[in-house]
């Protein structure tokens, strides 16, 4: 996938990878419980990114994220708009 258009499509508020719920559902979880619930699984995590960078179509992204665990899931969401923030900041700092 182009990490870059996801990005630039998500600072205008379209996130292809996630439904609104999920992104929702993310947010609203405990950070300290899903750290805990995630502890010992962050090659799930590396996996599951490794596996959507392979990807080159948004639809097959959007079905393996809808394929993984709940706790995987989130943390992605969570990684995204980590990322999505950082992106965002930087292209301020560009113009």
């Amino acid at each position: 996938m182009n990490t870059e258009e996801l990005l630039d499509l998500g600072a205008r508020g379209v996130h292809l990878l996630f439904e609104t719920g999920e992104i929702e559902a993310a947010f609203e979880r405990d950070a300290s419980d899903l750290r805990e619930e995630i502890a010992g699984r962050h090659g799930e995590v590396q996996q599951a990114i490794a596996a959507l960078m392979e990807l080159d179509d948004v639809d097959e992204g959007r079905a393996l994220v809808d394929s993984l665990d709940d706790a995987i899931r989130h943390v992605l969401v969570l990684i995204y708009f980590d990322l999505l923030d950082s992106h965002a900041r930087r292209f301020a700092t560009l113009q």
